[in-house]
């Protein structure tokens, strides 16, 4: 007799039958039952899976009696099961679909993400490629950290920016719009994987106006360890990747300095898990030229120390992670500069 498996976030079913999302052969349909709005027209869900035996055998002689599915705590029940017609990869369309139940819906995108943890590393690949060019289609690739939504005060057409450790590329894009075809953006992103990622993105931008650097900024010019850890759902974690001495990764260092930057520099962008002290000191010749606005993602009193010896003042925006450092003789340019906003922490 086959034991039941059960198919939640966060779980994959032992063998005899285990679960993956890999399209092999006996792809599944499962039609699930979700909570509706009116209990007496419940709305249904497609589910694909693929079963395999512990030989990585395709499995498909099963019925809803095989399954008990969770989700968002509640279980669902399965309505029928049938063979796919065709092979999938795994879908992030389930975002599309009007979900009455919240927690329904956040437990599936985690059951989701777990899934796509066990997909190869090029296949991961794929689906955050394909996730990011849609977002950037639909204008919603952004991210919520609040001097994000500041840029916009501090940007111009023209002006030149740089974004260190510009990751995917969420800054990179909006000081592309903002600086225009006459602006420039120099994006710094060391890790081979994120690097593909941001370039993949920014081929779509709307100006042709970003210059990327597979190199992580520092103080000085040579090669140092990048470590990149997990997060819980077992996929790396790219935003938190780090310099490591340890690590088996090896990425280029270079300063900011050695590129002699020919344009003055209205903005700096520096989020570097850590590095930040480096980066600013392999920068000094940029500061003391061009006085730059640094949005700084820091905590570090180091820093704010060094910065202060270049007459900059910081201050953080209630229940961020970023310092907003400005040169303290920069003139006033609006009527409401945003260093002097009353909804900001100054930085002693």
């Amino acid at each position: 007799m086959r034991s039941r498996s059960s198919v939640r976030p966060g779980f994959l079913a032992s063998t005899p039958v285990r679960m993956s999302c890999l399209a092999l052969a006996g792809l599944l349909v499962a039609t699930v039952a979700a909570a509706g709005p009116r209990p007496e027209a419940p709305t249904t869900r497609t589910v694909y899976v693929t079963i395999t035996d512990e030989k990585n055998v395709g499995v498909s002689d099963l019925t809803p009696a095989d399954f008990v599915v969770k989700e968002g705590g509640k279980e669902r029940e399965i309505v029928k099961i049938e063979p796919a017609a065709a092979k999938i990869r795994l879908s992030l369309a389930v975002e599309e679909r009007l979900i009455a139940d919240t927690q329904l819906r956040m437990g599936l995108f985690e059951f989701m993400k777990r899934m796509a943890a066990q997909l190869p590393l090029p296949m991961q690949h794929e689906l955050r490629r394909h996730f990011f060019a849609r977002q950037i289609r639909r204008r919603d690739f952004a991210t919520d950290e609040k001097e994000y939504g500041r840029l916009g005060e501090l940007l111009h057409e023209g002006d030149w920016a740089l974004d260190v450790g510009a990751n995917v590329g969420h800054y990179a894009l909006r000081m592309s719009e903002l600086v225009g075809a006459t602006g420039r953006v120099v994006a710094f992103e060391p890790v081979p994987e994120t690097f593909a990622l941001l370039a993949a993105n920014a081929r779509q931008f709307p100006h042709e106006n970003v210059s990327l650097l597979n190199v992580a900024a520092s103080d000085v010019a040579g090669i140092a360890g990048f470590d990149i850890p997990s997060l819980e759902a077992g996929m790396p974690n790219y935003y938190q990747a780090h310099m490591s001495a340890s690590a088996s990764l090896s990425v280029m260092t270079l300063p900011i300095d050695a590129l002699s930057i020919p344009y003055r520099v209205a903005l700096a962008k520096i989020d570097v898990e850590g590095h930040e002290l480096a980066v600013i000191r392999g920068m000094r010749k940029l500061l003391q030229r061009d006085h730059p606005v640094l949005i700084v993602e820091t905590f570090g009193q180091e820093v704010i120390e060094l910065l202060r010896t270049f007459e900059y003042s910081g201050e953080r925006l209630p229940g961020s992670s970023n310092v907003l450092f400005e040169w303290d003789q920069a003139p006033v340019v609006c009527s409401s500069p945003i260093s002097r906003s009353a909804d900001r922490k100054h930085i002693p």
